[in-house]
């Protein structure tokens, strides 16, 4: 079938279809692919990491000092180097007179970069400006903090209009209770959002919360571990709220789904969760207490059953040899496949960044490192915290290293390999682009078909959060006008759009604003 299309929009194309083995890590970035940073030589934990839109990469975390914590950044350039212009050589910090916890970081659409996690017990946000230093314009100096029983913001999410969505765990005298909350661009409450801008759950006894996404609707999804019964005791939960806070009643049982992974007192949490470009939900969790702690990545249907057609049963584990492996991020590439990172707790108290890679059958990808599997080891103790796919399908992967007895920042960036299939006899020279950049005005795209086709097409982020879903349902051969749905509040910068059909991924470049 000869399928040759024309794309009329401010698009340029990212054709990543490299055929080597993926999963190696890339000489082009810091020294021999890996880049650690240390904070006044105090111990320092990255959890967090961000990519802008001109491809420099955010890391945040907190580093101890004085018996007090401190929110700690880095930025780097593309090459791996420290950024000059951010902070001091690369640098910056928010200093805090307790202890301190960063979750999550993400970078505004100003440039401007916001955190989330605790200090002093209490959720706390804080905004750096984009040359690194505390926002005075956000809260005092820099920083919000408030109560309403949350103990910490576990995770967080940026709307296209600035507004921010976040989780934790709440403590209101008779148990933990899960917490979403939406809070205005400036940090104060959204009252239109929940009650006073929180919504509380009791899913049910000794549960955990983890992590958040977001659907192209606006739902949010978050997951962790609840006990179930005497009999399978912990188990896994993914809960999913409408955009306005309130439980999905289409969702599981009455919002909130439950899965057993394994017989007996197994422990099993899910620890990150991403949403397929088919609205399908991809949990990556663990295992523990039935033998080897594992990774164990489920499939959800839209509806929160699991995907029975995924993995076994709908779920596929891995074991990298270690003692305990635990996933901690997970990452969709354009052609729907799976990376997941985090740690490998090997013999002799030695750990190790632990990453995945799964087709979108549920299987291991035997083109990407051994198996399906790499480790890296950096010093003798490093774990994975956060995973970003680059728009050229490279793989950054960030947490923290112990080198020369200092725990320090890390950061390494992998090649992907084989990403996707090209399009059937496609050439470049049929791709237009107008206007640059897109303005006011909703993009479009002009499809001039030899043969019929029908494409499913997706608008997202630069580090991989879906804003826009939709399908053109099936073309007939000749010309097509077709109006994007994007969001009329997105923010401006650089977003992506993949156009798949059948096999074929086709991911493209759409900036947004000046």
């Amino acid at each position: 079938m000869n399928k040759s299309f024309v794309l009329l929009l401010f698009l340029s194309v990212t054709f990543s279809l490299l055929h080597a083995q993926g999963g190696s890590l890339d000489a082009t970035f810091g020294t021999a692919g890996v880049v650690n940073t240390s904070f006044l030589n105090a111990p320092s934990d990255c959890r967090a990491m961000a990519l802008q839109t001109n491809g420099k990469v955010v890391l945040a975390g907190t580093y101890t000092l004085g018996g007090f914590g401190n929110m700690a950044f880095a930025r780097y350039n593309t090459n791996g180097t420290l950024d000059a212009g951010f902070g001091t050589a690369g640098t910056a910090v928010i200093n805090f007179t307790s202890a301190v916890s960063v979750s999550s970081v993400a970078v505004l659409g100003d440039g401007k970069i916001l955190a989330c996690g605790s200090s002093n017990s209490l959720p706390t946000l804080a905004r750096l400006t984009a040359a690194g230093a505390a926002d005075a314009s956000f809260g005092t100096n820099g920083v919000i903090t408030f109560d309403n029983d949350v103990i910490s913001i576990l995770d967080m999410r940026v709307l296209g209009n600035g507004k921010i969505v976040g989780c934790g765990l709440a403590d209101q005298g008779s148990g933990k209770l899960f917490t979403v909350f939406r809070r205005n661009a400036d940090g104060s409450a959204d009252g239109t959002f929940g009650t006073n801008g929180f919504t509380y759950t009791d899913i049910g006894n000794l549960e955990t919360l983890t992590r958040m996404a977001l659907q192209t609707d606006g739902k949010i999804l978050v997951t962790g571990t609840v006990y179930t019964n005497s009999s399978t005791q912990y188990d896994m939960v993914l809960v999913r709220y409408n955009a306005n806070g309130s439980l999905d009643a289409s969702f599981g049982t009455a919002g909130i789904a439950n899965v057993t992974l394994a017989a007996g007192a197994a422990y099993e949490q899910g620890n990150c969760v991403a949403v397929q470009s088919d609205g399908k939900i991809v949990v990556g969790g663990r295992i523990a207490n039935a033998g080897p702690t594992v990774f164990a990545i489920v499939r959800f249907n839209s509806n929160g059953t699991k995907d029975t057609g995924y993995g076994t049963n709908g779920v596929v584990t891995t074991n990298f040899n270690g003692i305990i492996d635990e996933p901690k991020a997970i990452a969709l590439q354009s052609d729907g496949k799976a990376v997941v990172v985090g740690v490998s707790n090997l013999a002799g108290g030695v750990t190790a960044i632990a990453m995945a890679r799964y087709t979108t059958a549920g299987a291991l990808d035997n083109t990407f490192g051994t198996g399906g599997k790499v480790t890296t080891n950096i010093g003798n103790k490093s774990q994975g915290e956060a995973i970003v796919i680059q728009s050229d399908n490279k793989i950054l992967v960030a947490g923290y290293a112990t080198v020369n007895s200092l725990r320090q920042f890390a950061v390494c960036r992998y090649g992907a390999g084989t990403v996707g299939i090209a399009p059937i006899d496609v050439s470049i020279d049929n791709i237009s682009l107008f206007p640059n950049p897109v303005m006011d005005a909703r993009p479009n795209i002009f499809i001039s078909l030899s043969d019929n086709a029908r494409y499913d097409c997706t608008v997202s982020t630069i580090d991989g959060r879906v804003i826009s879903r939709w399908s053109t349902g099936e073309l007939s051969t000749g010309a097509h006008y077709i109006q994007v749905p994007f969001p009329a509040d997105v923010s401006p910068g650089l977003y992506l759009v993949s156009l798949k059909n059948g096999a074929s991924v086709t991911t493209l470049k759409l900036q947004v604003g000046q």
